[in-house]
């Protein structure tokens, strides 16, 4: 069981999931939901018995707050996944999809840095993951952000809430 993302600790938001893969949707102004696969956000495969699913906005935190937090989380038993999914109107508009990643990334370590306020010794950093799902889905693999141009960006985000691991893409893989 994982630590911090659990029935024990989330009894009114968090399911467990035994189904691989399974798919999530982020509904606008609603709470992401486990979905089936003809209208989803983000992938989820994993090789546990179960994982839990924690929709964020809107059960652990109310939507429309002052400050922003991601969409959901999942977990396995030694990962955590914390996951804020992106929109875009127009993929060739550089500057919107980087301001995207940047507003995502605010809302990632923000719900980070909380999670490690409540959750001080269960959550260990070296474990988490931030993933920013960009929408149109437009790759089927996971993408690891570090590149050389944005090397700096990670750095910013370790500084922003200490977790050293940021991700891209539409589908998560939990081992």
């Amino acid at each position: 069981m994982n630590a911090v993302i659990n029935i024990e600790n989330y009894p009114e938001c968090c399911q467990l999931v035994a189904d691989s893969p399974f798919w999530v949707k982020d509904k606008k102004h609603e709470m992401a939901v486990v979905c089936d696969n003809s209208d989803y956000d983000v992938e989820v495969r994993h090789t546990e018995n179960e994982v839990a699913f924690l929709p964020i906005d809107g059960c652990v935190y109310l939507s429309g707050g002052s400050e922003k937090r991601c969409d959901f989380a999942v977990a396995g038993s030694n990962n955590t996944y914390f996951i804020e999914i992106k929109e875009l109107e127009r993929f060739d508009l550089h500057k919107k999809k980087n301001a995207k990643k940047v507003e995502a990334r605010k809302q990632l370590a923000a719900t980070i840095n909380d999670f490690k306020a409540k959750h001080q010794q269960n959550l260990n950093l070296k474990n988490t993951i931030a993933f920013i799902a960009l929408l149109p889905k437009y790759r089927e693999e996971p993408r690891d952000i570090l590149k050389t141009k944005e090397i700096t960006n990670i750095d910013k985000f370790f500084e922003m809430c200490g977790c050293p691991n940021i991700y891209e893409g539409e589908v998560i893989k939990i081992k």
